[in-house]
């Protein structure tokens, strides 16, 4: 019992490490906007390109990796995730050309791509239905820590190590992550049904569709925020760049905190899509605040909001999309899914930085995230609570037939 325990503890810790990486990877340099416009003389929208360009290669990624997750060993996608990870953030750190820059934040979005939908695949599948929520839940505190300790940190190292050596250590986790994993996931709880669905199969399922845009106007909106929350901060309300850096963290460290009890709750209640609507709300709210206010301890309130949304409807919704529609492909499912959402969170940084430098308000981007807060709570009403095949009945299922 307790080789078991310690097991299934490392396989948490290991996972929420892996999150914890992509997600500094990915919004470390939110809070670096200042500095990166300097070293690469560009306006807001190009820096926001260098911002986007991670979610775009990682929307792109996804459904093939996800394929690949649910028919090869996952972990050794995520080794090749975590290594090339490491390149990419050397290159990033030591380029000052901007061609070369956005060409490493690509390559670092396709690693992201091998490090999430895998790790993600593994963990749904390393435990049974009535503790998968709160494992999650557990395991994606990484996703808060990741992006809320790089926000806070890579700001101050700039001050202390420059713009370079910043990057550097960020690069370093990376390489810390390839050293460890293995020895970290080298325990498998539950055996993994093999692979049926193809992405047709799973649109013709009833309410994917729906999913699917709540996931792509979810993720538009909570990135939207996660990106412009520290310049808003620092250029809208005249905080200081680190201390923007560090506040905005709020957001990340809400959503550490709230994530273990969201994911027993949602095993509790039996209900993964109620804990969508009422995060889908949660997030809804948190716009409405800041599009209506211009105090900064108004924004943090809003932080806690959107931190506490974002626990509500990104764990819970991989977890949902496996058990509702990804019996024997929760690779595939939880890849489409994230596609989606992705594809949309590139799209925000694209389409907020032009309107920033043509409206020079922060207000524009929040009102405009209102409206699709509303469309996004209505798709969740079309999608049926029905519990779809668990994922380890179809395992022994498929030992019974063979």
């Amino acid at each position: 019992m307790s080789d078991e325990l310690g097991g299934t503890g490392l396989i948490l810790l290991t996972i929420g490490l892996l999150l914890a990486l992509h997600n500094a990877n990915r919004f470390g340099i939110a809070g670096l906007f200042g500095p990166l416009r300097v070293r690469y003389r560009g306006a807001y929208a190009a820096v926001g390109n260098l911002f986007s360009a991670y979610p775009l290669a990682y929307a792109c990624s996804q459904i093939p990796v996800g394929f690949l997750a649910d028919r090869l060993d996952p972990r050794r996608l995520i080794l090749l995730g975590t290594a090339g990870a490491t390149v990419a953030g050397v290159v990033f750190a030591l380029t000052d050309t901007y061609g070369v820059g956005l060409g490493a934040r690509l390559v670092a979005g396709v690693c992201g791509a091998m490090i999430y939908t895998p790790a993600m695949t593994f963990g749904i599948g390393s435990f049974p239905a009535a503790k998968r929520g709160a494992a999650m839940g557990v395991a994606y505190t990484g996703v808060g820590l990741g992006t809320a300790t790089s926000l806070a940190a890579l700001p101050v190292l700039v001050d202390w190590i420059g713009l370079t050596g910043a990057l550097l250590c960020l690069a370093g986790f990376a390489a810390f992550m390839t050293a460890v994993t293995p020895f970290g996931l080298a325990i498998r709880r539950k055996e993994r049904p093999r692979a049926r669905s193809t992405p047709r199969s799973l649109l013709r399922q009833g309410g994917f569709l729906c999913l699917l845009g709540f996931s792509f106007f979810g993720f538009f909106n909570t990135y939207a925020l996660l990106t412009w929350l520290p310049a808003y901060l620092s250029d809208g309300l005249g905080v200081s760049p680190s201390r923007a850096g560090a506040l905005a963290a709020l957001v990340n460290i809400t959503m550490m905190m709230s994530s273990p009890l969201v994911g027993k709750l949602s095993d509790v209640v039996r209900s993964r899509l109620l804990i969508l609507q009422i995060g889908a709300l949660c997030s809804l709210a948190a716009f409405a605040i800041l599009a209506t206010t211009r105090a900064v301890p108004l924004a943090l309130v809003a932080g806690v909001l959107a931190g506490t949304a974002s626990s509500m409807t990104t764990a819970p919704m991989m977890v949902f999309a496996s058990e509702r529609f990804g019996a024997g492909s929760a690779g595939l499912a939880v890849g489409m899914v994230n596609a989606i959402g992705q594809t949309g969170s590139s799209l925000s940084g694209i389409v907020f930085g032009p309107l920033l430098d043509a409206t020079g308000s922060f207000g524009s981007i929040w009102w405009s995230c209102i409206p699709i807060g509303v469309v996004r709570c209505a798709l969740l009403q079309m999608i049926g609570d029905e519990p779809g095949p668990d994922p380890g009945a179809a395992a022994a299922e498929e030992r019974r037939t063979s």
